[in-house]
């Protein structure tokens, strides 16, 4: 499904802290994209919070996508990976990428969910969040923030709540 040119030969995102039964569970799709994305050895996937990944549809494409915590191992700075499986791409938000008020280091988040974008946005007024149709990322530190990391049709963005 992806190809690979001859520049992008690196090793693929690291998977040994997770279990394999557990990864296998979350699709073959998943399973290739990981496996055959080059250039990504920096980043470990990981478990440190449950649910340890979550799927949807953020993009708005129609295919199930998944978000999974990744750790980049350098800096040990935490954050998520989003892999859209209908178009074969990757977004990196946090682990030493900056996002919003959440910087680049997503240690702070200890509750994580998906939300559909129309129920998340009061009197049904989407304008802030409108770009896509997709779900959106309800990041959250328990009894302090949260905010809503959502697609615009380029890009996540974030929109604080609370703090």
């Amino acid at each position: 499904m992806w190809t690979l040119s001859a520049s992008t030969a690196f090793a693929a995102f690291d998977v040994s802290e997770l279990d394999p039964a557990a990864l296998s569970r979350l699709g073959p799709d998943f399973n290739e994209y990981i496996r055959s994305s080059r250039g990504t050895d920096a980043y470990a996937l990981s478990s440190r919070l449950n649910p340890w990944h979550l799927q949807a549809d953020f993009n708005g494409d129609g295919t199930p996508d998944v978000a999974v915590l990744l750790r980049e191992k350098a800096s040990q700075k935490h954050g998520i990976l989003i892999v859209h499986l209908g178009v074969g791409e990757h977004f990196i938000l946090g682990a030493g990428e900056p996002l919003g008020s959440g910087g680049d280091d997503f240690a702070w988040m200890d509750v994580w969910q998906v939300a559909s974008r129309a129920s998340l946005v009061p009197n049904g007024d989407e304008r802030e969040t409108s770009a896509s149709d997709g779900d959106v990322l309800w990041v959250i530190k328990t009894e302090s923030a949260s905010a809503l990391l959502y697609w615009n049709g380029r890009r996540y963005e974030w929109h604080q709540l609370g703090d």
